[in-house]
């Protein structure tokens, strides 16, 4: 699995390219802003591809810089033209072919060259789709040369290790690209539902609810059916009942933030996020509420889940449900009465 710190480039470097399109509105303010974007993401792509995987020897020719210029070159120099070269020849040893060679690499440079005009003398481009084009084609190369994915993959779920919890984050992603972001914040709730619930130590409520009603029952002389007249053991169940859910309600949002999710940050995505109901014995989901929801409120409830998902995986594994009383031999007692030696 790939180190956080990669992944998260490459979601910058997405989400550039993305932005690069969104602003390209007609105006000659856009068609720059655009190409300054569009360059910036190949950059992105390339620091993170060659941090990724640094060549140990430039191969073969049709270098930008020469073996000279590249000796001459101030230590952590990272011009353009030597990220480039550095990545092709990284790809070249990975492939083992020196005389390998690479469009995307002279589309790279060519949109490149056209940022340095925008940027220092203030030319504004032409024909924008092609160089959004250039950009993203360079970034689908890369993606799946260097790190064997398709770019429409690179998103923080890759970091997910439980797949139940990752498909549903993917799922919300699929819906927020559709633009439909009442069902992709509905997605993420159920995430977030199943993420607490398989950190949870304690029983589950039905359990609970077993045990209040086995406990009633034998204290009031009722776990054969028969019901004095002067005990009702209905009312009690009852009340203990709510009191076991409400406890419950209680243990799972001081677990989820004492753990490591942000208590503003929770509180507002549970009220805000719609809550899908299942149907008995069905695995379909139906959401009641229709009120729609925006991008912002989105990406703000997309980036309190997966960041803490992702602090919850550095945790260990929950331990076994145990029982509430011990009905075998007492385990061997360790005495701590005495101080523990630190050394």
């Amino acid at each position: 699995m790939l180190d956080e710190r990669w992944i998260r480039n490459l979601v910058l470097a997405r989400q550039l390219v993305e932005q690069a399109g969104a602003a390209n509105n007609g105006t000659p303010v856009g068609a720059m802003s655009s190409v300054l974007l569009a360059d910036l993401a190949v950059e992105t792509v390339i620091k993170t591809g060659v941090a990724f995987r640094p060549p140990n020897d430039y191969p073969g020719d049709g270098y930008l810089l020469s073996a000279k210029q590249r000796r001459s070159g101030r230590a952590g120099d990272a011009t353009f033209p030597a990220m480039l070269d550095a990545t092709l020849a990284s790809w070249r040893e990975e492939r083992n072919d020196p005389t390998l060679t690479a469009v995307e690499l002279g589309e790279a440079w060519r949109l490149h060259t056209q940022r340095n005009l925008v940027q220092h003398d203030a030319v504004v481009p032409t024909d924008i789709p092609r160089w959004l084009a250039r950009a993203e084609g360079f970034s689908r190369w890369l993606v799946a040369e260097f790190f064997n994915l398709q770019l429409e993959e690179i998103s923080r779920a890759i970091l997910l290790r439980g797949s139940d919890v990752r498909d549903r984050v993917r799922l919300a992603e699929r819906a927020a690209e559709q633009g439909d972001y009442r069902i992709a914040m509905a997605q993420l709730r159920i995430a977030f539902d199943q993420a607490i619930s398989s950190r949870r130590t304690t029983l589950p409520r039905f359990a609970f609810d077993s045990d209040i009603e086995r406990a009633v029952k034998r204290a009031t002389g009722t776990e054969h059916g028969r019901q004095p007249a002067h005990v009702s053991s209905s009312d009690l169940v009852s009340v203990l009942k709510d009191m076991a859910r409400r406890l419950g309600d209680v243990d799972e949002t001081v677990r989820s933030i004492a753990i490591g999710a942000n208590p503003v940050e929770c509180e507002w995505f549970l009220r805000t996020a719609p809550e899908p109901l299942m149907a008995i014995n069905s695995p379909t989901w139906f959401i009641y509420d229709a009120e729609p929801r925006s991008r912002d409120e989105y990406s703000r409830a997309y980036d309190f889940v997966v960041s803490t998902l992702l602090r919850w995986q550095q945790l260990p594994p929950p331990r076994q449900n145990q029982p509430m009383r011990s009905t075998g031999p007492h385990p061997e007692r360790t005495d701590l009465a005495e101080p523990i030696n630190p050394a």
